[in-house]
């Protein structure tokens, strides 16, 4: 996590282009701005495609280990659709489905029982 400091002038809080950038929010995209009671939380209205392989990665890592890889990310509906894969068997074993901004969707996802069902099928 990165912080940094800023005084809030009079025309409020201005974020550095720079770090905009980083985050995917780049001049010309829409970006969601969500106000909680002690923070505030703004994001690319829709995730770029690397953002959503790194969720991905990050929630196969936890749930299931480092056995299964993810394929390319599918724009279908509205939802970004990322296909499971056990590379050493060349097949897929699921599949996760994200929100354009970047949101697991776990209903609509595979569950993770039936992705190491499919890990250890022959």
């Amino acid at each position: 996590m990165e912080r940094f400091r800023q005084d809030i002038g009079p025309q409020g809080l201005q974020i550095p282009k720079e770090i905009a950038e980083r985050c995917g929010i780049k001049e010309g995209v829409s970006a969601i701005i969500e106000i909680h009671r002690q923070w505030i939380k703004i994001f690319p209205e829709e995730a770029r495609e690397e953002a959503i392989i790194n969720s991905a990665l990050i929630y196969l890592l936890e749930n299931v280990g480092d056995a299964v890889r993810v394929g390319r990310p599918i724009s279908k509906d509205g939802k970004w659709v990322v296909p499971v894969t056990l590379p050493y068997a060349m097949k897929q074993v699921g599949e996760l489905v994200f929100s354009k901004s970047g949101n697991l969707i776990l209903p609509e996802s595979s569950p993770i029982e039936q992705i190491l069902k499919r890990i250890n099928e022959d």
